[in-house]
Formats: C-alpha cells, sequence, structure tokens
C-alpha cells in the first residue's frame, strides 16, 4: 500500500513555519524606529530579542496593526510549496496560529489565500493551543515554539515537529527537529511508508 493514498491530517503553525514572521516584524521595526536592530539575545521575545523598551515595543505594534502587516508577512516559499502539495494530494491542513485579535485572524485569511492556500482550514487561538490540537487530532504538527509543541504531547499528537527558529535546544523525547517544514515532512512520509510495508 502507498502512503500517499491514505488521507492524512497535518495541523500547521503560521508564523515561523509558513511565514518568516521575525524578518517582517524586523523590517517594521526598523522603520519605525528609524535604525538598525541586531539580535541582542537568540530568544523567542521580541523585546529581548532586540533589546527593545515597553514604549517602543508599542510604536512598533501601533505601526505594525495600522499597516496590517499580518496580509503581508514574509512566506517561506518552500514551506508554502509543500503545504499546497498537501492540499493537493488530497490530506487535510488546519493552520493553528497565535493571534491578537479577529483583525489579524481575517488578514491571516487573506495572506493564506493570497499564496495559494485556499482549501487550509484556518483556526486561531489567543493563548493555548491545546484544546485546538486535541479537537483537530492531527497526525501531524509542527510549530517554532516548544511550548506548543509540548501541548502536542500532551494530547498525543503522534508526529510533531519542532521547527527551528531562534535555535534548537534541547527537546523531549517525541518530538523531531527539523530546520524547516519541507524537510520534516518528507521525513514523516518516510516514517509513513516504512510503518505501511513493515
Amino acid at each position: 500500500m502507498n502512503a500517499r493514498r491514505i488521507s492524512f491530517r497535518f495541523a500547521i503553525d503560521a508564523d515561523g513555519v509558513l511565514f518568516n514572521f521575525d524578518a517582517s516584524w524586523r523590517i517594521c521595526a526598523e522603520r519605525m524606529l528609524r535604525r538598525d536592530l541586531p539580535v541582542v539575545q537568540p530568544v523567542y521575545d521580541l523585546s529581548s530579542r532586540y533589546a527593545l523598551s515597553r514604549a517602543e515595543m508599542a510604536k512598533v505594534w501601533a505601526a505594525w496593526n495600522t499597516a496590517e502587516c499580518w496580509r503581508t508577512v514574509q512566506p517561506i516559499s518552500s514551506a508554502i510549496n509543500v503545504t499546497r502539495m498537501l492540499i493537493d494530494m488530497g490530506h487535510s491542513v488546519t493552520v493553528v496560529t497565535k493571534l491578537p485579535s479577529e483583525k489579524a485572524a481575517e488578514e491571516r485569511r487573506w495572506c493564506l489565500d493570497h499564496h495559494g492556500l485556499f482549501e487550509a482550514d484556518l483556526v486561531t487561538v489567543k493563548d493555548s493551543k491545546k484544546s485546538a490540537l486535541a479537537k483537530l487530532r492531527p497526525h501531524f504538527y509542527a510549530d517554532d515554539l516548544l511550548f506548543h509543541c509540548l501541548e502536542a504531547k500532551d494530547v498525543f499528537v503522534p508526529h510533531i515537529v519542532k521547527i527551528e527558529s531562534c535555535g534548537f535546544g534541547e527537546v523531549p523525547d517525541g518530538i523531531e527537529k527539523h530546520k524547516e517544514l519541507e524537510t520534516a515532512i518528507r521525513e514523516f512520509f518516510q516514517t509513513a511508508k516504512r510503518q505501511l510495508v513493515s
């Protein structure tokens, strides 16, 4: 039996996996603050990453939201392409992403459609993704934030991938590490094929 003929459920984070949020946000911040922003600490938190004050963060977020930058965040081409491939192959794809507002969710939906992911479902959360993942019951989940990968592990998602964003660090057993979504998807299908023929 061919693994390609089986319909799998894929859940995929957006920022850091499908889209280069960090690069887009940094461009916005540099334009707003009128200076270069080198990475001070390779951490997830933006204020610590770029050594920005609370007031500077507020200015940048205000500019980001005014310019509707959730619509124009830079795509990661290889990730967009492999996600379109999954849809074309008949698999279920749901983008599970943390966003601050309904307006941001509308912009993210527009962005997905703009990049050809019309048939991908979109689930937005304000904080935890655990409940959404428990309902979706995906066979595969990819996120750049370890916290959400651990949530996926808590609800028994069988194949969990931590995508590199600010460095890998240590991850517990049951979570794979990949630099990009494309290689993670390829390995998932290789594993599925081995299991089917064994």
